[in-house]
């Protein structure tokens, strides 16, 4: 069995750090443009939570920010929250900013 998830999209928002530095969260849109049985461009946006578990997620944080295009490489996972209610995010080996900026290219 294989379990690999490729994603490039847009960052939603500036990414989140939580457990004390370690976690980094993103939310990344990806789209696809298709026509409907009307003959009509139809944009379609998924939206996916992306966890990264990083000792330097507080430094990557700063080179993660709204709009900001990435490139994601991991598997997708499932995880039950207090309440029982079970949700799916991205598990992250790798993110990668494909936006132009002082540290192009720099991958975690």
């Amino acid at each position: 069995m294989f379990n690999q998830i490729t994603l490039i999209g847009n960052l939603g928002n500036n990414a989140e750090v939580q457990a004390e530095g370690r976690l980094l969260k993103l939310s990344v849109a990806t789209s696809s443009n298709y026509k409907n049985k009307s003959g009509e461009w139809v944009n379609d946006t998924e939206w996916h939570n992306v966890k990264l578990w990083n000792d330097k997620a507080n430094e990557m944080a700063t080179r993660f920010l709204k709009g900001s295009r990435v490139l994601v490489v991991g598997s997708i996972a499932t995880s039950e929250n207090n309440e029982g209610k079970k949700f799916t995010f991205i598990k992250a080996r790798s993110v990668k900013s494909l936006t132009a900026q002082k540290n192009q290219g720099e991958s975690w």
